[in-house]
């Protein structure tokens, strides 16, 4: 398709919010670096063929508009997203048989390639061989599509049989609230002093950008007991495991910062709103020092939960619902590069809610995920959980050249148990 120029958009253009734009600019400037999120699916019984993984993304790409659709070419600011009146399946979904042991391979191998702009941003994978009776099926999109709070909604609205649930997502509307524009300068001061103090940087030598990902499954009743038992939440239970993940790993943040007096900050995503159909960005970060230095686990666990009060959240998040509903692009940008600097957080701890009955696709039965997030630049760490059904999952994303990276998922069960 040509280029699609302002004077030329059809009116079955998709306009790009702000965020997605903020992206979009962050990736141009960091080649190659992936801008991919998503997830695995792990199911049980015989795999389907290629062609039949095609067709069901192909009878679900009406549902989801902006995976069927590409990037205007042109500049970034009067980008929108274009439909395709065909989309190319063979490209997007392929097929992968490997050895036992290789679907982590295979993982890495789809999160490490760049997206090309002439296509629809996303892709999936169906891998099977390397369990008996057992495959799976990846899935990659853009973090410009979406963030990690609306990924998996994508994935289970694109694969999952219907079994009597909704997964249908809505697209989220691009217009600002009601007096939202009268709210910029509050929010960037809200936004500005949210950065302070800075995070100390952390050697950069180590880091090459190409990711590698490991993941550890528990039984989820196990954090809500110990949720329970501490008067807290299963996310701050998270969030005390990935301190001890941090204080055993040699290459983690931590270990790089003993003895500057800088803690290691956090981002916790959050979420700002509560329709979980939205293909989009639905989410903002909270910025959050981890009390590593505490050698009792439960100490770090009792600060968490004061840091983590209801109050502080609702107030992080009013802030991040005028920035999304009100700050203009050119704002956002700047916002954008220093949320991804290391002189902001030095790694992502992201908890998404999962899917709590059974699902299948194609008739097979899925009996577990992974979800897949996001690493930014110069960053040696991010942390993923989601659930399906009564297990957990935590996922590790490193960079690929840091030792000892396939422990870190013992290292956070391992904590679990010392906090039972």
């Amino acid at each position: 398709m040509s280029s699609v120029v302002a004077g030329q958009i059809s009116d079955r253009c998709l306009p790009l919010a702000p965020l997605q734009r903020a992206f979009l600019a962050y990736e141009a400037t960091h080649p190659p670096m992936s801008f991919a999120i998503g997830g695995v699916l792990l199911l049980e019984g015989s795999p389907p063929t290629v062609d039949e993984v095609r067709e069901l993304c192909r009878r679900k790409l009406p549902l989801l508009p902006q995976l069927g659709c590409r990037l205007s070419e042109g500049s970034l600011g009067q980008a929108v997203w274009v439909p395709q009146d065909e989309v190319d399946l063979t490209v997007l979904v392929t097929e992968r048989t490997t050895g036992p042991g290789g679907l982590r391979g295979a993982v890495d191998e789809l999160i490490r390639r760049p997206f090309e702009h002439s296509q629809p941003l996303w892709r999936v994978l169906l891998v099977h061989g390397y369990a008996p009776g057992e495959f799976a099926l990846i899935y990659a999109g853009h973090h410009a599509l979406h963030d990690g709070m609306s990924v998996a909604t994508t994935i289970m609205s694109t694969f999952a049989d219907a079994n009597g649930h909704d997964y249908q997502p809505r697209i989220p509307s691009t217009s600002a609230k009601p007096g939202a524009r009268s709210t910029v300068l509050r929010t960037v001061a809200h936004t500005v002093r949210g950065c302070f103090p800075l995070a100390q940087p952390l050697p950069r030598s180590k880091v090459f950008g190409e990711r590698t990902i490991h993941w550890g499954h528990i039984d989820l009743n196990q954090l809500r007991e110990i949720a329970h038992r501490h008067d807290t939440t299963a996310n701050t239970v998270y969030l005390a495991a990935v301190t001890h993940v941090l204080r055993e790993w040699p290459e983690s943040p931590w270990h790089a910062l003993r003895g500057t007096g800088s803690p290691v900050w956090a981002i916790v995503p959050l979420s700002i709103g509560s329709d979980k159909g939205k293909l989009s960005q639905r989410a903002v970060g909270f910025r959050l020092p981890l009390p590593c230095d505490n050698q009792d686990p439960l100490a770090r666990l009792a600060a968490l939960e004061a840091r983590l009060s209801r109050k502080i959240l609702g107030a992080q998040r009013s802030t991040a619902q005028s920035m999304i509903a009100g700050m203009p692009y050119r704002l956002f940008l700047p916002w954008a590069y220093h949320h991804f600097s290391d002189r902001y957080a030095h790694l992502t701890a992201t908890n998404v809610p999962g899917c709590t009955g059974e699902a299948s696709v194609l008739g097979r039965p899925i009996v577990g995920t992974v979800p897949i997030g996001f690493l930014p630049a110069r960053h040696r760490l991010g942390i993923a959980m989601t659930s399906y059904r009564d297990r957990a999952v935590v996922s590790f994303l490193t960079d690929a050249r840091l030792p000892g990276a396939e422990a870190l998922p013992d290292m956070w069960l391992d904590a679990i148990a010392e906090l039972r």
